[in-house]
């Protein structure tokens, strides 16, 4: 039995070295290199647009925090851009022309950003209105609240014409 457990533990040993090997191969090749040489000023402008655009497929990040592939291959396309001359804009346009406007965390659509503004102030609207109307049925309670019921109007009128009755019933009496 000894013999068996050995031969188990030298292949448990294999496979956990061989995952060992794996997980540190595709942690070292997740990482892009873009080599400027000594051009800084192409790499900075490289670092800002990445930096500044955002990743399609991530929830708000961009594209130098991202380890997506779409955002690897975005990447690779504004390196090879930027080493070949092309402009700041020309890479933004082709960029938002491809993957619209969400790529861009300053879009040039002024609407997107005031739609959140738009949304809160008619929630404010309908909030303030629904109070005013909760006022007003309060108020209206009050009133109501105040005017006798119609059977205490009835019965107030059949007292009225009884006495009105009585003191005509006295009159004829008197005389």
């Amino acid at each position: 039995m000894t013999s068996i457990m050995k031969t188990i533990m030298k292949q448990v040993n294999k496979l956990f070295a061989l995952a060992c090997a794996v997980i540190l191969f595709s942690a070292s090749a997740s990482f892009n290199i873009y080599d400027f040489g000594d051009d800084s000023v192409k790499e900075q402008r490289f670092r800002t647009l990445i930096s500044e655009l955002r990743c399609p497929k991530c929830q708000n990040n961009n594209l130098a925090d991202s380890n997506a592939p779409l955002a690897s291959d975005i990447k690779a396309y504004v390196y090879r851009s930027v080493k070949d001359g092309k402009s700041d804009d020309d890479i933004v346009n082709f960029l938002v022309s491809r993957y619209g406007t969400f790529i861009v965390y300053d879009p040039k659509v002024m609407w997107l950003w005031l739609i959140p503004l738009v949304v809160a102030v008619f929630g404010l609207l309908f909030v303030l209105r629904q109070m005013q109307m909760k006022n007003r049925s309060t108020q209206n309670n009050n009133t109501l609240a105040n005017v006798p019921s119609m059977e205490s109007l009835i019965r107030e009128y059949e007292q009225q014409q009884r006495g009105d009755i009585d003191n005509m019933n006295k009159g004829e009496r008197d005389q």
